[in-house]
C-alpha cells in the first residue's frame, strides 16, 4: 500500500533519494516496492537529479559552446606545454585537456577559475601546467564544461522561480561530493527546508551494505575481514574456492557448467539465485551471452556496449575528401556505399567496386532517381574555394536520406555539414584541417541490458554495486589489475601534484589512492551479495596468450586464512588431481574424439559445357579475352571463380604498382603515337609527356596529383620519356607507320568468339602488319616466355585480325590496310629496357638495334594447351592446380602464374603430392606416373 508523504513546506515536494549508481538504484527501488512503495518519491543517480531540479526551476538545458572553443583556443595559445602534442594528435591532446580542466574546475568550486599557487608552493612542471590551463580556461572566457555549467544555473535559481521543490535524501559515505554538488544539495536543501524523518530512516536502511554470508563460515570472514587493518585467521571451507583456467572463454564455459549443475543438484535453487560478477570487458559479455544462450541459461541485467560507426559524420568527410582533390579512391568508395546516400545498398556497392577496380566514370543509369543524379554530379565536382565549397556543402545535406533506423545518424550529418558552412568564410582559402577535425568521427555507443527479469542469473558488473543478493556468485576474470581496477591516472599531473592542489591549493580533488580506497570499498559490497558460497575464476592468459597473474586481492584473502603463499589458495583445473578437489565442477562425459572430414582435392567435373553458362540473348557464347585465356591456360579453377565471380572484392590503399605504371604509360603512348599523323619528333616528345602524364593521372589515378607521390611522379615521368624516345626511333628505322591505338579486336579460335583492344597496330613496308603490346617490364622473362612457345596473348591479337577482320569499329583505313596486308606478325615493347621482341623472321634490317626477331613458334605450346582447356570446358570438366605447378611453368614456360593468387580457394584445393592424379600440363602425365612408382 502506498504511504503517502508529507512535506515540510507548502509547495508540491519531490523527495529524491540520490544513489551512487544505476545497480544501486535499482536495487532500493526494489526494496522499497517491496515494502508497499511510496507517494512523490524518486530514487535515482545525480544526473537524474539534475535532471529534476532543472525542471523543477523551469530551466532549459544550458548552451555551453565548451566543446567547440577549447580545442580552437587550444591550438591558438602560444608555447603551450600541450603545443607538440596538439600537432601529432590533436582530437586526442583536445579531449585529456578537456577532463582535466573540467577535473580542476570541479575541485576548485562555485568560483569556475583555475587558481594558481604561489611560486614555489608546486614543482615547475606542475606549476607551468596549471599556468597553462588558467590561460586556456581565459582564453575560452572562462566558459563551464555543460554538467557545471548545468549547476550553475540550478544554484543560481531564485525559490521563486520553482514550481516544486526537490527534497534529497542522501549519504556523503555512499556517495563521493564535489564542491559543486555539495553546493546544489544545499541550494535544493534550503528552498526544500527540513527533510522527512521517516524519509531519512527509509534511505538508510535501503542503502545499508551488511554481509549475507552465514556467521562462522569462510565467507563471512572474507566478506567482513578483507581489506582490514586487524586480520583474523579463520579456517578455509566450501563456502569459498578459487579456480584458476586457461582463459577466459573456458572461464565463461567452467562457470555456466557449474551454474547448470548446482541448479540440478539443488531444487531448492533457482537461477535468480545465481549471480555473476564480470569485468566492464565487452569479450565477457559477448562470450557470456553466447554460452549462456546455448545452455538455455536465462541472464537478467547483462550489460551490452553497442558500438556503432558514426555514419553522420563519416559521410560528411569522405564528402570532403572527395571535394578536396585528389581524392583517396577508397574515400570515394566508402562515400559512395553509406546508407545516406540517395539510392540503394545495392547501387552503392556496385558504384565503390567500380571505384575499387579503377574506374571513376560513375554514370547515372536511367533507374536511378533524380536526387541521385544530382548526387552523382556534385561528387563529380571540385570544390577550389570557400563559396563553391560551402555551396556544395548545402547541396550535399539536401540530398542525403536515411532510412529506418537511420534517422539519428542523418541528424549528425545536418548538424556536422552546419558547422562545416560556419566554418567557412566568404573569401580565402579553405580551412580543410578545421572542417578535417569537425567532422571526424566519434566513437558512438549505447548502453543497454538485458530485460531485468526475476527469473534470470543476475549479472553484475566490476564498477557497478549489486542490485540483488544471491546464494551463489561467480567472480570472472579475477586477474590482476581487476577487483579492485586499477585507478586511472591523469596524463597531465602526476599523484604528488594532485596532493600538493589538495594541500596548497585549496583544490578538492580526489588521488589515486582515495579511488584505490573507494573501490576496494565497492568490491567488498559485491562481495556482500552472495550468501552461500563465492566461486573465484581465474584466468592464466588473455586471449592473445599472455599470461595473467590473479588479483592482487587475493594476497589480502591468503592472509586471512592463514595462507602464506596466496598460489595456495588456487585450485588449478588443468590438473586433474586440483580437479577432483574443486566444488561444484561440471566435468563431460568421455567420449571418442571424431576426425575432421578430409578435403577432397578432384578434378571437377560439372557434366555440362561451361563455356555456355555465359551467353547473350540469342543464345550465342560471349566471347573471351586474351588474358582470360591465360588465365585457363595455367589454373582453369581460376578461370571458373573468376567466370562466376566468386573472385575476393579485396580494398586497399592506392599504390603505384606495375599495373598502375603500365596503365599510365599506355596512355601516354597512345597519345604520342597516333595513327595517320607523322611520328613525333624527339623534342615533341619531350614537351608533350609532362601534360600527357599529368592529363592521363588525373584521369586514371588522381591519388598521384598529391605532394607525397611527387618523387614517384618524376621517376615515372623520366621512364615513359626514356622509352618513348627509343620507341620512336625503332618505328623510324623500320619505316613504320602508325595505323590505330587501343583498337578493339574480335575474331574467333576455332570455334569460340574471342575479343580483345590491341594496344598499336603498325604497318610496315612491303604490306606487312604489327599487332604491338607494350608492357612496363623487362625483356629477359618475356624473351624466355616465347622462345619456349608460351606465349599467347599478341597472337590471339593476330588471330583476331585474320578471323574478323579488324573489328566492326575499326575506321576504313585500318580495314584497309588489315585486308591488304600481306604478313600479320605480334610484338612486344619492354618499356623498362626499351628492346622489341617480335615473332616475325627477317622483317627488320639487323642494323636496327633493340629490336628482335625471334621467329615463329612463340605460341606453339600455349595455343596447344588453351585447346585443351577448351576441349575439358566443353566436357564440363575442369582440372584443379598441383603444388608443383609453379616451379614447373617457371622452369618449362618461363610464366609466374599469378592467377593462383586469385583466391585463397585456389591454393587450398591444390593437389599434393599424395592426391589424385592430375594432369595440369601436358608434360604432367609422366611426372605422376614416376610419382606412382616410387
Amino acid at each position: 500500500m502506498m504511504t503517502p508523504l508529507r512535506s515540510a513546506t507548502t509547495m508540491p515536494t519531490i523527495h529524491f533519494f540520490l544513489l551512487p549508481d544505476r545497480t544501486s538504484a535499482r536495487r532500493v527501488r526494489r526494496q522499497i516496492a517491496e515494502q508497499g512503495g511510496a507517494l512523490g518519491l524518486i530514487v535515482g543517480t545525480w544526473l537524474e537529479l539534475v535532471d529534476q531540479a532543472q525542471k523543477a526551476y523551469l530551466l532549459a538545458e544550458p548552451s555551453s559552446d565548451w566543446r567547440e572553443k577549447l580545442p580552437e583556443a587550444a591550438a591558438n595559445i602560444p608555447d603551450s606545454f600541450w603545443a607538440d602534442s596538439l600537432l601529432i594528435a590533436p582530437d586526442e591532446t583536445a579531449a585529456t585537456l578537456s577532463s582535466t580542466l573540467s577535473l580542476l574546475l570541479e575541485g576548485a568550486g562555485r568560483e569556475g577559475r583555475v587558481k594558481t599557487p604561489s611560486p614555489g608552493e608546486l614543482s615547475a612542471r606542475a606549476t607551468r601546467h596549471l599556468t597553462d590551463l588558467a590561460r586556456l580556461h581565459e582564453a575560452i572566457n572562462f566558459v563551464l564544461p555543460p554538467h557545471l555549467a548545468a549547476m550553475a544555473d540550478i544554484i543560481a535559481a531564485p525559490k521563486a522561480r520553482a514550481v516544486r521543490v526537490v527534497s534529497v535524501h542522501y549519504s556523503a559515505k555512499e556517495i563521493r561530493l564535489n564542491p559543486w554538488q555539495r553546493a546544489l544539495l544545499e541550494k535544493l536543501g534550503s528552498d526544500a527546508g527540513e527533510r522527512s524523518p521517516d524519509l531519512d530512516a527509509l534511505y538508510a536502511k535501503a542503502v545499508l551494505h551488511e554481509p549475507a554470508g552465514k556467521k562462522g563460515r569462510a565467507l563471512a570472514h572474507l566478506q567482513k575481514g578483507l581489506f582490514e587493518s586487524e586480520i583474523k585467521v579463520a579456517t578455509r571451507d566450501d563456502s569459498i574456492q578459487w579456480l584458476a583456467v586457461r582463459d577466459f572463454l573456458e572461464e565463461i564455459e567452467v562457470a555456466v557448467g557449474m551454474a547448470q549443475k548446482a541448479l540440478l543438484d539443488d531444487p531448492s535453487l533457482v537461477t535468480s539465485e545465481i549471480g555473476f560478477l564480470v569485468p566492464t570487458d565487452q569479450t565477457y559479455t559477448d562470450a557470456l551471452r553466447s554460452v549462456c544462450n546455448y545452455a538455455g541459461l536465462p541472464l537478467s541485467g547483462l550489460p551490452d556496449e553497442k558500438e556503432a560507426r558514426d555514419l553522420g559524420k563519416e559521410a560528411v568527410l569522405y564528402f570532403l575528401l572527395t571535394c578536396r582533390r585528389p581524392a583517396p579512391a577508397m574515400a570515394l568508395a566508402t562515400l559512395l556505399s553509406s546508407p545516406l546516400m540517395p539510392w540503394t545498398a545495392e547501387v552503392g556497392k556496385q558504384y565503390a567496386q567500380e571505384i575499387m577496380d579503377g574506374g571513376f566514370d560513375l554514370k547515372a543509369t536511367d533507374e536511378l532517381s533524380i536526387n541521385s543524379k544530382r548526387m552523382l554530379k556534385l561528387i563529380r565536382q571540385t570544390a577550389d574555394s570557400s563559396p563553391v565549397l560551402r555551396d556544395a556543402l548545402s547541396q550535399f545535406a539536401s540530398l542525403l536520406q536515411a532510412t529506418e533506423g537511420l534517422e539519428g545518424h542523418l541528424a549528425r550529418a545536418l548538424a556536422t555539414l552546419e558547422k562545416g558552412k560556419e566554418c567557412l568564410s566568404k573569401s580565402g582559402e579553405i580551412p580543410w584541417g578545421d572542417l578535417m577535425r569537425i567532422a571526424s568521427p566519434e566513437a558512438i555507443s549505447a548502453s543497454v541490458s538485458s530485460p531485468i527479469t526475476r527469473e534470470g542469473i543476475a549479472i553484475f558488473t566490476e564498477q557497478e554495486q549489486p542490485w540483488r543478493k544471491v546464494r551463489q556468485l561467480f567472480v570472472l576474470g579475477f586477474s590482476n589489475g581487476r577487483y579492485p581496477g586499477d585507478p586511472s591516472r591523469s596524463a597531465i599531473f602526476s599523484d604528488v601534484d594532485l596532493a600538493c592542489l589538495q594541500q596548497i591549493g585549496g583544490y578538492d580533488l580526489e588521488t589515486s589512492e582515495g579511488i584505490a580506497q573507494r573501490r576496494r570499498e565497492l568490491f567488498k559490497q559485491q562481495l556482500y551479495a552472495s550468501s552461500q558460497r563465492i566461486n573465484f575464476l581465474i584466468p592464466r592468459r588473455d586471449c592473445f596468450g599472455k599470461e595473467l597473474r590473479p588479483s592482487q586481492s587475493l594476497t589480502y584473502m591468503a592472509k586471512l586464512f592463514g595462507v602464506n603463499d596466496p598460489e595456495d589458495l588456487i585450485l588449478e583445473l588443468e590438473s586433474s588431481t586440483a580437479r577432483a578437489k574443486a566444488r561444484g565442477i561440471a566435468v563431460a562425459t568421455t567420449a571418442s574424439p571424431k576426425t575432421p572430414r578430409l578435403l577432397t582435392k578432384q578434378d571437377l567435373s560439372l557434366q555440362r559445357d561451361l563455356l555456355a553458362l555465359h551467353c547473350y540473348a540469342d543464345g550465342s557464347p560471349k566471347p573471351q579475352s586474351p588474358s582470360s585465356l591465360d588465365t585457363l591456360m595455367v589454373s582453369p579453377f581460376a578461370w571458373l571463380l573468376s567466370r562466376a565471380g566468386l573472385q575476393p572484392l579485396d580494398w586497399a590503399p592506392e599504390d603505384l604498382d606495375v599495373a598502375s605504371k603500365g596503365t599510365l604509360a599506355h596512355d601516354v603512348f597512345e597519345h604520342l603515337f597516333r595513327p595517320d599523323k607523322p611520328l613525333p619528333k624527339a623534342t615533341e616528345i619531350k614537351a608533350q609527356i609532362p601534360a600527357l602524364l599529368n592529363q592521363a593521372i588525373i584521369s586514371k589515378k588522381p591519388f598521384l596529383l598529391g605532394q607525397e607521390w611527387h618523387v614517384e611522379r618524376r621517376h615515372l615521368q623520366r621512364d615513359i620519356e626514356i622509352a618513348a624516345l627509343r620507341w620512336q626511333e625503332l618505328l623510324q628505322e623500320m619505316g613504320a607507320k602508325v595505323l590505330g591505338n587501343e583498337v578493339w579486336l574480335r575474331g574467333k579460335l576455332d570455334t569460340l568468339p574471342i575479343h580483345g583492344s590491341a594496344d598499336l597496330l603498325v604497318e610496315l613496308p612491303k604490306g606487312r602488319l604489327y599487332v604491338v603490346d607494350y608492357k612496363k617490364a623487362s625483356s629477359g622473362p618475356r624473351r624466355d616466355r616465347m622462345r619456349k612457345g608460351y606465349d599467347s596473348q599478341a597472337s590471339l591479337y593476330r588471330l583476331m585480325i585474320e578471323t574478323g577482320g579488324g573489328g566492326k569499329d575499326a575506321n576504313a583505313t585500318l580495314k584497309k590496310a588489315i585486308e591488304g596486308a600481306n604478313e600479320i606478325s605480334v610484338a612486344y615493347y619492354m618499356l623498362n629496357d626499351q628492346i622489341a621482341l617480335a615473332d616475325s623472321n627477317g622483317w627488320v634490317k639487323k642494323s636496327v638495334t633493340g629490336m628482335e626477331e625471334l621467329g615463329t613458334g612463340i605460341a606453339v605450346n600455349a595455343m596447344s594447351l588453351i585447346r585443351q582447356r577448351i576441349d575439358e570446358l566443353r566436357a564440363g570438366n575442369v582440372k584443379l592446380n598441383h603444388e608443383d605447378d609453379p616451379d614447373w611453368y617457371k622452369k618449362n614456360a618461363a610464366v609466374t602464374i599469378y592467377a593462383l593468387e586469385n583466391s585463397p580457394l585456389i591454393a587450398l584445393f591444390m593437389k599434393t603430392s599424395d592426391d589424385q592424379v592430375c594432369e595440369s600440363t601436358p608434360q604432367e602425365s609422366k611426372k605422376q606416373a614416376k610419382r606412382g612408382a616410387k
